[in-house]
């Protein structure tokens, strides 16, 4: 080194200039606690009698007191080839540059599009007295889930410090989720997910401040600019103005709430439940029971928002910390640009957050207690740890292959203190982000086909020479310990109780089987209702006659065929295009064939980057990630493809294009970054359009002016058919649910019988008679019945003589109506 601030470098005799100023150059460094200097890691090159042509260092380190130091060693080509490389440096900056230009006018076309389709001013106007109150809820619920993320980060850092671990962003909530999740899961496995359990899972925290000095250290807060967190913050207090009002959603009413409250009240996983939804993977509703033990009802409802939150901010954080930009230097220096990593003030970061919250998808989640929010997050965190260990704990893997000099050996860096220090906390990361890849399947089935992407995402690191032991191997035995563990006993309970582990899907392959008393009867129901040919019954009853037969036939495929726009070759492959440019939320005027949901333009703008920059042969220094990330793409369009056309299914695909973001936008100029943070801004309005219509909604309710009884009967038709009973009937009462889902609400026992008529029609149609029928229903606790006026209509239009005799006997003779208001109606028994 020559002079007192270091701005040369001799290496084999000659000096050189730094490719970095001096305000980012120490004389010594921090990794890990430990104390590095230049000379040792220099020493390897700089040896006497080297008459081979000089090579250059180049050093990025970066130590934030709010963020991990990390140290990356990079190791440049000759002099004599650093005009060769600034040209190949120009080439792809230019072609990057064109292509970024073109998906720019793309990108405008498929907004003009996407406005022809999704006008604005359709959304009603809210209260716009109550608005400002609304909002300013919305905000402090927004602040409770920052100090949420804060906490679950503050367990994960208690974690870390058993091991003392470095804590590198986004690591301790990798680690703060993943010890709430798998415990509340295991807890739950055990029957023990009770007040007391679960408050000691918090343990973690108070051991997060014996890390002296360090409390603040890996946070996701840090290194994001200013106007991501405008974005976020907006996103958060509309979304939690949402949020702050009961749940009305589909699937919420169906089975979601049901499991969260049986988990919360029980505290086992095994038990029976009328619900055969919730015979699922549940480790969603098991952290949600969890935070609502220990938070009560109305904190634990903005879990959501937490989770979308916390992906925001990790998009963001991830953005800074891989964007990389190429400047020019106006020294003249032998290499004219060279690539800094970006921790803030990125421009990137911006365009990542909008691309994730400028979806309208999550205005619906966060009135919800859906799991994909949390699926997404997960995902997120996985994808997070693996990349950010490649880039900050890897040493000396982008050595290009024209070095002159001698490549120093790996092992010759084992001098260099912190290095095992390094190893050892990258194959931890490695570990974590296997320990999050097992837990996906524990969320929902749709988790399995996410857990190939770690896998094909670790590749890199693993092509560059780091062991099998120090990556792949810790991903493995991390992802089989978290599946045994908090995946496993969902698909054991499921099994057990309805004979078909990954109940309803592949019912050919399984039969209802159980040794538990009483379960055989959930078992047959199960089986009719997705459709096996070995079914005795539609209903759960054993008492009809072996060779009667279904009326209506039934296959769980054409259930799930209707979302999306067909299933022919062309439809298939326009499903990318359809599902942006024409999803909406299903109503009367959008029926499910226009999918059930609505995303941003962006969306599909960074498909189209991830296929461009892909396809392209002339960006080879970036080629190889980026056709990484549109493989990923790939298997995970192709697995949403396969199934049910659900918008809802395709959102970590969402969560992964706003991930990649980094890796399409490095390389161009600020002019450009600041055009698509433009498009991505006014891509985000139809966000903001329809988070209105649902705070006009939930207004009166969150700024006091009705009741939650008042907001349920204004928002749920079948509100007061349920209140009626819940007051009236007696708890001996148990009721037959026909056509209706959504039967939460409903708190008396009750057998439920799905949205399809079939289950009933084919019930009454083998029964035979009116007076078979009662016998068998009485037999079985049936005391009332549930029936939406338009039921009676759809069963009259069945053209089958034998079914109308008996369902007109049955409903004219057999039962009387106790209660009808015009929508829906309560039968009893007409003999008591």
């Amino acid at each position: 080194m020559t002079g007192p601030k270091y701005s040369a470098a001799t290496v084999c005799g000659q000096t050189l200039p730094l490719s970095l100023p001096y305000r980012k150059m120490r004389s010594c460094y921090t990794l890990s606690g430990i104390r590095t200097r230049h000379h040792k890691l220099l020493s390897d090159c700089d040896h006497a009698g080297c008459h081979k042509p000089p090579r250059l260092w180049t050093f990025d380190l970066t130590a934030r007191p709010a963020v991990a130091p990390y140290l990356i060693v990079k190791i440049g080509s000759s002099v004599g080839d650093a005009r060769m490389t600034e040209d190949r440096v120009r080439e792809y900056s230019s072609h990057a540059s064109n292509i970024i230009k073109a998906c720019c006018i793309l990108a405008i076309g498929i907004l003009v599009l996407y406005a022809v389709g999704h006008p604005f001013f359709e959304e009603p106007l809210p209260h716009l007295d109550l608005l400002p109150v609304v909002l300013g809820k919305g905000l402090v619920a927004c602040l409770l889930c920052l100090l949420g993320i804060f906490l679950i980060e503050g367990i994960g850092r208690g974690v870390l410090a058993f091991g003392n671990l470095v804590c590198v962003s986004g690591l301790p909530l990798a680690c703060g989720i993943l010890w709430i999740a798998a415990g509340s899961i295991i807890l739950l496995s055990l029957g023990l997910l009770k007040w007391f359990p679960a408050f000691l899972l918090l343990a973690p925290f108070i051991f997060s401040f014996f890390r002296t000095g360090r409390f603040f250290e890996g946070t996701i807060f840090c290194g994001i600019h200013w106007s991501s967190w405008l974005a976020i913050l907006l996103f958060g207090a509309v979304a939690g103005a949402i949020a702050l009002a009961p749940s009305v959603s589909y699937d919420d009413h169906v089975y979601h709430l049901q499991a969260i409250n049986d988990f919360q009240a029980r505290g086992t996983l095994w038990y029976q439940s009328h619900q055969p939804n919730i015979y699922r993977p549940m480790g969603h509703a098991a952290f949600m029971a969890w935070l609502r033990i220990l938070c009560g009802e109305t904190i634990g409802g903005l879990a959501n928002v937490l989770f979308m939150i916390a992906a925001a901010l990790l998009v963001s954080n991830t953005s800074n910390k891989i964007s990389v930009r190429i400047h020019e230097r106006p020294t003249g220096s032998p290499l004219h640009h060279h690539y800094e990593h970006i921790c803030r003030n990125s421009l990137i970061g911006i365009i990542g957050t909008l691309a994730w919250v400028s979806n309208p998808q999550l205005m619906f989640f966060a009135g919800s207690t859906y799991s994909e929010p949390f699926l997404c997050l997960v995902f997120l965190l996985i994808l997070h740890v693996l990349v950010v260990k490649d880039d900050f704990f890897q040493i000396g893997s982008d050595i290009p292959e024209s070095i002159n000099c001698q490549k120093p050996e790996r092992k010759d860096l084992s001098d260099v203190s912190g290095v095992d220090t390094v190893r050892h906390t990258g194959s931890a990361m490695f570990f974590v982000g296997g320990l999050l890849a097992g837990l996906l399947p524990g969320i929902k089935y749709t988790g399995i086909l996410l857990v190939p992407v770690p896998f094909i995402v670790a590749h890199p690191s693993f092509a560059s020479g780091i062991p099998f032991k120090n990556n792949y191997l810790p991903l493995i035995l991390g992802f089989i310990l978290a599946f045994v563990f908090a995946a496993f006993p969902f698909y054991i309970r499921n099994g057990v109780i309805t004979g078909n582990p990954v109940y309803p899907h592949v019912p050919r392959l399984f039969y209802g089987v159980s040794d538990f008393p009483g379960v055989s009867a959930i078992s047959d129901f199960m089986k009719g209702y997705t459709g096996s040919e070995t079914v005795r019954s539609s209903l759960p009853f054993e008492d009809l006659a072996t060779d009667s037969k279904d009326l209506i036939d039934f296959a769980y495929q054409d259930f799930t065929d209707r979302f999306g726009m067909g299933r022919d070759p062309v439809s298939l492959l326009m499903a990318p295009w359809n599902v942006v440019l024409h999803g909406h939320f299903h109503n009367s005027k959008y029926p499910l064939q226009f999918f059930d949901g609505q995303l941003s333009p962006f969306f599909l703008v960074t498909l189209f980057l991830l296929l461009f920059i892909a396809l392209s042969s002339k960006l080879s220094r970036n080629k190889s990630r980026v056709l990484l990330l549109f493989s990923c793409s790939i298997w995970m369009l192709a697995g949403w493809l396969s199934g049910s056309h659900q918008i809802r299914f395709l959102m970590p695909l969402v969560a992964f294009s706003a991930w990649a973001v980094p890796w399409l936008f490095s390389g161009i100029s600020r002019r450009q970054l600041f055009c698509w943070i433009i498009i991505a801004a006014l891509s985000s309005c139809w966000a903001i359009t329809y988070g209105v219509s649902r705070i006009d909604r939930v207004a009166p309710f969150v700024a006091g002016k009705i009741s939650e009884n008042e907001y349920y009967a204004a928002s749920i038709p079948f509100f007061n058919c349920f209140a009626w009973a819940n007051a009236n009937l007696p708890e001996s009462a148990k009721t037959l649910v026909l056509l209706e889902e959504c039967s939460y609400l409903l708190k008396k026992n009750q057998l439920w019988t799905g949205l399809l008529p079939h289950t009933f029609v084919n019930f009454l149609y083998r029964c035979g008679s009116a007076e078979t029928a009662e016998r068998i229903l009485r037999k079985h606790g049936i005391t009332h019945i549930f029936i939406p006026s338009y039921g009676k209509i759809i069963f009259s239009e069945i053209q089958d003589s034998i079914f109308q005799t008996v369902q007109s006997d049955f409903f004219s003779r057999h039962l009387k109506s106790v209660y009808n208001d015009g929508q829906y109606e309560f039968f009893a028994w007409a003999v008591p």
